[in-house]
């Protein structure tokens, strides 16, 4: 016996050993990462976060076990051991002191498998530092940082304490089972008065668990309501709320009942007591409510939540920020010209307009057709043949030249060639293909292996002269920032200089290769977490990543830019979104990471005023931050459009309007995604600044406004109202649509297969919104452009490339070209024919869009449109 003990006791020493070995060797290659990258404090803040979490969960789950395990143990007078010398069989009762020592060994073995859940830190590290809102909600009147901080710890607290005390409980009850100390004779549960009170006692601390769940609820109840979509209703207020509060502390007088009753051995006093507590609670959360709801206790129903519909909108604009959309004022000329263009000249509807504003529309429609459009290729191309895969999908950019979109590929080699290819917008193909279909041939780059990426994984070891090269290119981020501006290593990675180093790395990632040197001494690095997200979610751990990765190049290199959110699920009183990937109460910009392809530094980029969450974070690593106005011109006109941060404030503006404009409903339209990838153009008056544009419609679907998001230097959002509300958007789509498929189809000729329908395109020229839409038709994989058609409000424009839109005599200038010119009898009569191929055609696909389309377009051939 003593040689086989001796032998587990060697193999558990060695499994210790090898375990704390593994975490102490993770410490120092965690802190030689972080410090390499200049945010050791980071570091630091993280493991004194998880020194709490970890070693506060596994000292109380240790205690709580182990009390529970030693009184189990009371009532085991003791344990007998079979044993053996020689031809000699006895029975061997095994000591006290140690049934104690393994009575607290099985404990602290629970306690670790308590603390497995307890992995995310920055619950703890947001509730200890979180910066204060100074803004208080008026109903329990609390900051509202106790909800985004100190809410998610305390409930991810309850749900740990509820997990323990469950496992604990189940245990005990299994262990006095097997001990026979809780048995079922004849139907009857008995047990002995010790374990009686044991059980009682853990009952009791589950009452006191329901209590707890009924605080939180009140709490919560500012997060999720009883009304539509999540409202906190005047039911909620002047009821469910205080019910709330009022079951939690009767719960809790409930558990010291039911505690001295099974204590005493009262045990139909116990019972009645939990019964009482379940079954009022059932009354009292279940239907009381809707009782209050029918009756006058809670006002009108048409006019009880109208306050409360308002306290939402407010901390919906909070929360989205919806204040800081730039609001455009309606133009007096709806026809008018964009700055340094000729004087404004006044378009009454149903008159042409004027030759300068044709060839301004021209403009725009032209520059907005050549820009990438993502669902036309992705349905032409299918699976990508070429020995090329796209890291990244193609981003539209705005640069000093104008737009461009960069396109990052690498082979699927096993040493990939990775490739840079920089589009510019400006250039068309003859034939007025999107060049990002055809981008072979482009001016591309060769681009050596970034060490850092979207989904790269594992670890890479640089050594040597590839190791001098890295150092080499290090100053910072391009130029934006040199390493010596803070006490980090040259080179963003770990270098290997000392043996203890080395073993910890080696031990760290499993490579032994690691602790050997070369005869030259060459200096060796290793660069972990080369996946891009991971890396800039560890340096700031607490703000959401945007769903866009945008490539910038600069300086013959290629940094990463991805935008960073503050964002919260516990925001109190405010519309929950579907948005930056996740289910959110709040989001704001705070700034954006820019990220080295080549060398993995990484730079943060605020915004000019940062929310309280991304203080908090920003404080914790100054040496990365890096002012916007600091940034090379190049880069600033590269920055990308905060996609995720701009739908937050689209959705939230037509939920609850902003200050200015009021609480007034509007949507997207139907027919429109209301997320992004949107198609990309530029902006009214600049054409070297991209955005994308959404239109907004009331309830009578009338267009009043226009969402637009821009990139850039001033990168933001603006919100373009119109001088009066517009036709219905229905209207306005299908009189592009039906233009565009009667076009479509005498151009199709050579075509596989239907012609492609683009996305929609909404432009604003001077404040007045220009719908652009292309068709494309697929040609063995490849895409041409068939037709095209704009509309105003009052105007339509069709043709079959940009520079014929405006000027079906092909001249191209739009001095002279009208809306429309009446076609011969014999023009009239193809066209006619064409149409009814379509219609035939769509009535045998059952494609009704389609068909209704192109018999308008069949009722303006005929001049019989109503």
């Amino acid at each position: 016996m003593r040689g086989r003990g001796g032998w587990i006791t060697l193999v558990a020493v060695v499994a210790l050993v090898l375990l704390a070995g593994r975490a102490f060797s993770a410490l120092i290659v965690d802190h030689a990462w972080y410090a390499s990258l200049g945010a050791a404090a980071v570091w630091s803040e993280k493991l004194m976060a998880l020194a709490v979490l970890k070693g506060g969960g596994w000292v109380l789950g240790t205690a709580f076990a182990f009390v529970n395990l030693w009184a189990v143990r009371r009532r085991i007078r003791e344990i007998q051991v079979p044993a053996r010398v020689g031809d000699l069989d006895f029975v061997e009762v095994v000591p006290a002191n140690r049934l104690f020592t393994m009575t607290l060994l099985v404990a602290a073995l629970i306690g670790v498998l308590f603390t497995i859940p307890l992995d995310d830190w920055t619950i703890v590290s947001m509730a200890w530092r979180g910066e204060a809102f100074v803004e208080y909600e008026g109903y329990f009147q609390r900051d509202l940082g106790f909800y985004v901080y100190w809410l998610p710890f305390e409930d991810a607290l309850y749900t740990w304490t509820l997990l323990v005390v469950v496992v604990v409980t189940a245990v005990v009850t299994a262990l006095y089972s097997i001990t026979r100390d809780l048995q079922i004779v004849e139907r009857q549960l008995i047990a002995s008065s010790q374990v009686r009170r044991h059980l009682t006692t853990l009952g009791s601390l589950v009452l006191l668990l329901l209590a707890w769940s009924y605080r939180l609820d009140a709490f919560e109840l500012l997060l999720w309501g009883s009304g539509p979509d999540g409202l906190f209703t005047r039911v909620d207020h002047v009821y469910t709320m205080r019910v709330d509060l009022a079951l939690a502390v009767g719960t809790l007088a409930a558990a010291l009942i039911v505690m001295r009753a099974g204590w005493v051995g009262q045990l139909r006093a116990a019972f009645v007591t939990v019964t009482v507590v379940l079954v009022g609670t059932l009354l009292l959360r279940q239907a009381g409510p809707k009782l209050v709801e029918q009756g006058a206790f809670a006002g009108t129903t048409a006019l009880r939540d109208r306050d409360y519909e308002a306290t939402r909108a407010l901390f919906t604009r909070r929360a989205y920020d919806v204040e800081g959309v730039t609001y455009l004022a309606a133009p007096d000329n709806p026809a008018g010209l964009t700055e340094g263009a000729e004087a404004p000249t006044s378009d009454p509807p149903g008159s042409l307009p004027s030759p300068t504003m044709l060839r301004q529309r021209q403009r725009i429609a032209a520059r907005d057709v050549v820009l990438w459009d993502g669902d036309v290729l992705a349905r032409v191309r299918g699976p990508e043949e070429s020995p090329f895969t796209t890291v990244v999908p193609p981003v539209w950019q705005s640069s000093p030249d104008g737009p461009q979109a960069v396109l990052v590929t690498r082979t699927t080699a096993v040493s990939p060639v990775w490739d840079i290819r920089v589009v510019p917008g400006t250039e068309t193909a003859a034939n007025g293909t999107p060049l990002l279909v055809r981008h072979r041939g482009l001016g591309s780059r060769a681009l050596p292996e970034p060490l850092v990426a979207p989904g790269m994984s594992d670890y890479r070891v640089v050594r040597g002269e590839a190791l001098e090269a890295l150092q080499a290119a290090d100053a910072g981020i391009r130029g934006l920032r040199r390493s010596d501006d803070f006490d980090a290593p040259r080179v963003p990675a770990s270098e290997l200089s000392t043996q203890w180093g080395r073993l910890a790395h080696a031990w760290t990632t499993r490579d032994l290769s690691l602790l050997t040197t070369s005869a030259t001494d060459e200096p060796v690095a290793v660069v972990l977490h080369r996946d891009l997200i991971a890396r800039i979610s560890r340096i700031v751990p607490s703000l959401a990543t945007g769903t866009a990765i945008t490539p910038i190049v600069h300086e013959g290199g290629l940094l990463w830019a991805v935008d960073l959110y503050s964002a919260s699920a516990h925001y109190p009183l405010s519309v929950r979104l579907q948005v930056a990937g996740a289910p959110r109460s709040y989001l704001r910009l705070a700034g954006l990471a820019l990220v080295d392809a080549q060398t993995g530094r990484v730079t943060i980029v605020p915004v000019a005023s940062p929310d309280p969450v991304a203080r908090t974070r920003f404080a914790r690593i100054p040496d990365l931050l890096l002012p916007a106005s600091d940034l090379p011109a190049a880069v600033r006109a590269q920055l990308p459009i905060a996609t995720d941060g701009a739908l937050a404030q689209l959705r939230a503006f037509a939920r609850v309007g902003s200050a200015r404009t009021g609480h007034v409903s509007r949507y997207v339209p139907d027919s429109l995604p209301d997320s992004a990838p949107f198609p990309v153009g530029t902006l009214d008056g600049y054409p070297d600044v991209i955005s994308w544009t959404v239109p907004v419609v009331d309830e009578a679907e009338q267009l009043v406004g226009v969402i637009e998001a821009t990139g850039g230097p001033d990168r933001g959002t603006r919100w373009q109202p119109m001088a009066e509300p517009l036709p219905r958007w229905s209207a306005l789509a299908t009189r592009v649509s039906s233009a565009l498929d009667s076009v479509a189809t005498g151009a199709r000729r050579d075509a596989d297969g239907p012609a492609i329908l683009g996305a929609m395109r909404v432009r604003t020229v001077a404040g007045e919104p220009l719908l652009v839409r292309p068709s494309y038709a697929n040609e063995g994989g490849s895409v041409r452009l068939l037709a095209l058609a704009a509309t105003s409000h009052h105007e339509l424009w069709t043709g079959t490339s940009p520079e014929s839109l405006l000027d079906p005599g092909g001249s191209g200038n739009g001095t002279d070209a009208g809306p429309s010119r009446p076609l011969t009898a014999e023009g009239r009569r193809v066209q006619s024919r064409r149409l009814y191929d379509v219609m035939r055609d769509a009535l045998r696909e059952g494609d009704w869009l389609r068909f209704g389309a192109a018999f308008d377009s069949l009722g303006r051939t005929l001049d019989r449109v109503p």
